[in-house]
């Protein structure tokens, strides 16, 4: 059986690098299209799939294979794609079309956003891709079809390097935030007179128990707070009418002021009128009967040349808020109330503080204008056919403005914060759970700061038009679970996954935060994603915290789920082709578990790799190289078990996987691993003589397991590292 490359080399320390600095590109990125958890960089995606289609040229023709390694290495970084295909992508397509005599069949069958098909489609690849998930599909649709279908000149008279899929969208874009100004914008007017209004900051706001006054629950009070900059809101305390008012203070009013210290302080909260002290326990017993209210707190506003000015609210700007409370009590039927009942592994911190319902995480104003711009998106797709587009293709721009729809939905929750370091707000979901915020920021979606409606179009035009320049050729996309596969056997030539791992992201709970907007706006074109009125989360894949009554509970039972999931991989993999599943490991033992899985699932092992896609901190840089430093994704290679496998004695067994091991790590030398990292590396080898053979059988009758293997591999790694020391030591001396 021919030998891929990636079971034989991968530049580990280039591709590494190239992941992690990834982390920092935001424009153009296809990330920027929609939140999707746990993503893999585009980088390591790339490697990987061209390292696991291209043969090992075999130890006769090094030449050949420093030149895949080094094609490899041209290949990751983002300038080899950031504006188009580079020579050496090209260079790729030619060498995978030339092996195969035509496109290469690849497979993800956990797709999430669309990282792992993208890049299969960049290098020519006939790419499949499917998710359980309904969020997942549909950025799937907008990362490997549309652009793929829609971004070419349709008609004659368009320029060629005009993408009429960007323009449909940039145009229907405007078309809606027009009609969304002339309907609702005089609600975010400034009275003051000032330049247009950024947000406004509010608190959430409980009784004293012991004097009766309001306690603002606020974390700290500053407004700016940079180098140069540093502006703070002071409370003033009434004790006669027990009530407290705001005021903007800066420079030498800052004196005596610590604006650090807030209401809400670990579990602790002060009144600002008699400075009795209760605990947060208090606040949610308040907050579940419905005793937590919310006080607002600054006005943001644009200031000219000048930044962002800051000043309280006026009865006038109150006024507003209660106008858009009134507005959205005669829409009431229309809000997304679905309960956050299922969402147990992602929802326990909000919802003891009576945030029992999806609506309950946005003020009045904050859903009127989400509502607002759901209609007008619905509307759009009627007038785009009116105005005669074919309709799948008003379908792809009307699906487009709903991923708008859902930035405004992270930006703009009563969970999103204000940042006084870089005078903006956070999103709600910057961590895969929902954290209890006490302050927050509502942001304006109709001015020109982060947050707003043009902002996340303009994400989303950039990463169009970059997604467009990676491959003419859609891929199949379809939804559905990855243990019933609509393929026949042997049907893939690769397989390359990222699957649900062990403690995973909740992925379906965290979705229906978006999902709910989802439907509200597209189910009328999407029914068969849309007709429940949560996501589906019966045959999700995942390992759980906590019972959530849909059966999904247990190790057991997702182990199950997993083992399925491969199994089916198997049966629809060529019996020469390979699968590589990307694995975020935290522990050692998760890694067993996954190789176990793999074998139930008819699959052995036969290599592995380390990639450090995150950057490493400098406190691990700092140490010594055998400290226990986990990569932060292992690529786990493997093929279909041999259908006869022979029974061998473990010494036998024993002896060839000793011997392979040291093979590896005089050929890994150069690429100065670490003992851990040497291990992951080298246990891929390992395995792949091990499941050649089934059972092995030791000398007490009792047969081998991947533990056996494991430990063999630790003894040579340590055997190796001692003589590499002796030998530095003598190179030294």
């Amino acid at each position: 059986m021919q030998e891929r490359f990636i079971e034989y080399d991968l530049p580990l320390a280039e591709i590494s690098e190239q992941s992690a600095r990834e982390k920092n590109i935001r424009h153009g990125h296809p990330s920027t299209l929609h939140i999707w958890w746990a993503r893999r960089p585009l980088a390591s995606s790339r490697a990987t799939a061209l390292a696991a289609l291209i043969d090992n040229p075999g130890p006769d023709h090094p030449q050949e294979r420093e030149e895949i390694r080094q094609l490899i290495e041209e290949i990751i970084p983002w300038e080899a794609v950031k504006s188009g295909n580079s020579p050496a992508i090209e260079q790729a397509r030619e060498m995978i079309l030339k092996q195969y005599g035509r496109p290469p069949r690849v497979l993800d069958p956990f797709a999430g956003g669309g990282s792992i098909p993208l890049e299969a489609l960049r290098l020519g690849c006939e790419t499949y891709a499917s998710d359980y998930n309904p969020v997942a599909h549909l950025i799937e649709l907008c990362t490997l079809v549309y652009p793929q279908k829609y971004s070419r000149p349709q008609e004659k008279g368009e320029k060629l390097g005009k993408n009429p899929l960007v323009a449909d969208v940039r145009k229907w874009g405007q078309w809606v935030l027009d009609a969304v100004q002339g309907e609702i914008g005089y609600l975010y007017a400034n009275p003051a007179g000032e330049e247009n209004i950024v947000g406004y900051l509010w608190a959430r706001a409980v009784t004293c128990p012991s004097c009766g006054a309001e306690i603002p629950l606020v974390r700290q009070w500053w407004l700016a707070r940079k180098p140069k900059r540093r502006i703070a809101l002071k409370p003033v305390v009434d004790r006669k009418a027990r009530a407290v008012t705001f005021e903007i203070v800066a420079g030498d009013a800052l004196r005596g002021f610590d604006p650090a210290a807030g209401t809400i302080r670990r579990g602790h909260v002060t009144c600002l009128n008699c400075g009795h002290v209760t605990n947060t326990a208090y606040i949610r017993a308040q907050a579940e009967i419905g005793h937590m209210d919310q006080v607002p707190l600054v006005v943001i506003y644009h200031q000219t040349d000048r930044g962002k000015g800051y000043r309280p609210f006026t009865d006038e700007d109150e006024a507003l808020f209660w106008e858009a409370q009134a507005l959205l009590a005669q829409e009431e039927d229309k809000i997304p109330d679905q309960s956050l009942s299922q969402a147990e592994g992602v929802g326990s911190p909000i919802k003891h503080y009576g945030l029992a319902r999806w609506s309950d995480l946005f003020n009045a104003r904050q859903l009127l204008i989400l509502l607002s711009f759901s209609y007008r998106i619905r509307a759009s797709y009627e007038t785009m056919l009116a105005e005669g587009m074919d309709s799948e293709r008003a379908k792809a721009v009307t699906t487009y403005l709903s991923l708008a729809l859902d930035r405004l939905v992270n930006a703009n929750s009563s969970l999103a914060r204000w940042i006084p370091q870089r005078e903006s707000s956070a999103g709600t979901l910057i961590m895969p759970s929902f954290q209890m915020i006490w302050d927050y920021v509502e942001v304006n979606s109709l001015d020109r700061s982060p947050g707003h409606w043009s902002a996340a179009l303009s994400q989303i035009t950039h990463a169009i038009e970059h997604i467009a320049q990676s491959s003419d050729r859609p891929a199949t996309v379809q939804p559905g679970t990855a243990t019933h596969l609509p393929y026949g056997g042997g049907y893939f030539d690769a397989i390359i996954t990222d699957p649900p791992y062990y403690e995973a992201v909740h992925y379906a709970d965290l979705s229906d935060f978006f999902y709910v907007w989802l439907k509200l706006t597209l189910e009328f074109l999407y029914p068969e994603l849309f007709s429940a009125e949560l996501s589906p989360k019966s045959e999700e894949i995942i390992q759980k915290s906590s019972d959530v009554g849909d059966g999904n509970t247990s190790t057991s039972v997702y182990k199950q789920g997993l083992t399925s999931a491969f199994a089916e991989a198997c049966r629809v993999l060529d019996s020469n082709g390979v699968m590589v599943a990307m694995f975020p490991c935290r522990a050692y033992s998760s890694l067993i578990a996954l190789i176990d899985t793999l074998s139930e699932a008819g699959l052995m092992v036969t290599a592995s790799w380390p990639l450090q896609t995150e950057r490493t901190p400098s406190y691990i840089r700092a140490r010594t190289r055998d400290q226990e430093w986990l990569p932060s994704l292992i690529l786990v290679v493997c093929r279909k078990q041999v259908s006869e496998p022979q029974e061998r004695d473990y010494s036998h067994v024993r002896a060839q996987i000793r011997a392979k091991v040291r093979e590896f790590l005089k050929r890994f030398r150069r690429e100065d691993l670490s003992p851990h990292h040497l291990f992951i590396s080298t246990i891929g080898s390992a395995l792949g003589i091990f499941g050649q053979y089934r059972p092995v059988v030791k000398i007490d009758g009792q047969p081998a397991t991947v533990s056996d293997v494991l430990h063999e591999v630790q003894e040579e790694i340590v055997d190796f590292c001692m003589v590499q020391e002796l030998m530095d030591g003598v190179a030294d001396g």
